[in-house]
């Protein structure tokens, strides 16, 4: 888990210019600063706030920081408690988070928002009976808030188990496991116990959209969601799951195993590593230190269809990505942060790829490029 580094009064200013340096920022967060000169628990509050509410999640570590190194000053002012839970659960630091729902439950004790924030800390810190304990206090306390009821079943599945679960969809049978290894994992879990997967609409899309493709790669899988589902429509010859976490990797394949009887003919292969523009290079993944590696070392030459998922650092692979595919025709499904929207377009529509379909999602959007014509 990540831990917060503590701030010094000089590193507290460092931090701040490092947010108003960001030319990226939404015009809500640039406002924050002007008229705000000083340092004070004022502006920290309304950067919070702009922050969080912008989903502007680069800059969430920072809040965090800067939340702990001002919190005698924030500890009482329920919106900053909330915002700040939010953005410390987003982004990894679970006693802070489970700190500040606990403080925000203290102010609003028929607000599901503390429970809430404090019952997922919980769940992705692997504290099941603690994360059971806190929604079913929030359930109890809100009147089975409509918020909490999936997440309170997820935390009760696994308390008690089994850790595993069965839906049919689209006229196939499909198995998970539940893992609640991190935020993104959770919430893939709460729609697989659901009955669902995540981005469903957009698979459905996929699912009319790569007929004929046999030899697919996935980069950042998570638990398999998209894996599991891509596999058992088109039943490929080949595919590739590359994912520079760990967790990821084993979640993946073990998915892809409850589900064999799906895709028979189909070999898999799992890569654990992290993709970038230069190779060689050694980058931190949670507790993990790993070589970076680039597209042409990883994926093979005869790929059909690519799918790209990396969080936010898809920002240093447009180059790559465009040099990689310039001379192919691969069916490419991006999710790419807004501030990175126009760049990939343009820069793709510069070697004869269009966008086909695009879904947005407030901060980011998913894309599938195509060759034109």
């Amino acid at each position: 888990m990540n831990k917060i580094n503590k701030l010094s009064s000089e590193n507290i200013i460092e931090t701040l210019n490092h947010i108003q340096s960001d030319a990226n920022l939404p015009d809500s967060v640039k406002k924050v600063f002007s008229g705000n000169p000083s340092v004070s628990p004022n502006l920290i509050a309304d950067l919070l706030s702009a922050i969080v509410q912008s989903y502007y999640y680069d800059q969430f570590r920072n809040i965090v920081r800067l939340v702990a190194a001002f919190e005698p000053s924030l500890e009482k002012n329920p919106n900053v408690m909330l915002q700040a839970a939010f953005a410390a659960w987003a982004k990894g630091f679970p006693e802070e988070c489970e700190r500040w729902s606990k403080k925000l439950i203290s102010m609003a004790p028929n607000h599901p928002a503390g429970y809430l924030r404090l019952g997922l800390s919980c769940l992705t810190s692997q504290k099941f009976e603690e994360s059971f304990r806190a929604l079913s206090a929030g359930m109890q306390k809100t009147n089975n808030d409509q918020s909490l009821i999936g997440w309170f079943l997820l935390s009760q599945r696994m308390a008690t188990g089994p850790r595993e679960v069965a839906f049919e969809k689209f006229g196939k049978q499909f198995r998970y496991r539940l893992s609640c290894f991190n935020t993104q994992a959770a919430e893939s879990d709460a729609a697989h116990l659901g009955g669902r997967f995540t981005e469903e609409s957009e698979l459905e899309f996929l699912a009319g959209a790569l007929k004929g493709c046999k030899s697919f790669v996935e980069v950042g899988a998570l638990v398999g969601n998209h894996t599991v589902f891509l596999a058992s429509i088109f039943q490929p010859e080949k595919y590739l799951v590359v994912d520079a976490d760990e967790c990821s990797i084993h979640e993946t394949s073990a998915n892809v195993e409850l589900n064999r009887g799906n895709y028979p003919e189909t070999v898999f292969t799992f890569v654990e590593s992290a993709l970038a523009g230069t190779a060689g290079e050694e980058v931190q993944i949670g507790s993990n230190k790993l070589l970076t590696r680039t597209l042409e070392e990883l994926l093979p030459r005869d790929v059909d269809f690519l799918k790209i998922d990396i969080d936010g650092m898809e920002g240093a692979l447009l180059q790559p990505l465009v040099r990689f595919v310039r001379e192919k025709n691969i069916r490419i499904f991006i999710e790419v942060e807004s501030q990175f929207l126009e760049g990939y377009e343009r820069a793709l529509a510069s070697i004869g790829y269009r966008v086909t379909h695009r879904t947005d999602h407030g901060n980011y959007a998913n894309l599938l490029f195509q060759r034109a014509g």
